[in-house]
């Protein structure tokens, strides 16, 4: 009975610890998500603030 409960523990925590680097890996998606649309903003911001303050 103690075996089987020790292997329930750590099936659960094999869960825990893979939703944690799924949590990482979605992290770091939107973190270079985040870091393109800077540098696309900072590379034509102005450009497209000029084109629609002219039309």
């Amino acid at each position: 009975m103690l075996a089987y409960a020790r292997i329930l523990l750590q099936a659960r925590l094999a869960v825990r610890h893979e939703r944690g680097v799924s949590a990482v890996d979605y992290g770091l998606l939107v973190t270079g998500i985040a870091a393109v649309v800077v540098l696309v903003a900072v590379a034509f911001g102005g450009d497209i603030l000029d084109a629609l303050t002219d039309g």
